[in-house]
């Protein structure tokens, strides 16, 4: 994972494509589509397609924060 951290790059996945220490900390039990992970430095930055009702997720997302940024959890 280290190797493609960029601190300006959003990383996502397909739930099941994710690496699975980001899919552990899922709480929607099954319902998951998407994960992204963002870095520190764009954490503070607006992303409207990442919000609750987005394109990224058309209902609702989670959210962990990591050591290097924030892993965003979506679903359907």
């Amino acid at each position: 994972m280290k190797k493609f951290i960029n601190k300006k790059t959003i990383l996502i996945w397909r739930f099941e494509d994710a690496p699975e220490e980001f899919q552990k900390l899922s709480q929607f039990g099954g319902d998951e589509t998407w994960i992204a992970f963002v870095p520190n430095s764009l954490s503070d930055e607006y992303i409207g397609w990442l919000t609750d009702g987005g394109s990224f997720s058309p209902c609702s997302i989670e959210e962990f924060k990591i050591k290097d940024g924030i892993i965003k959890i979506g679903c359907h």
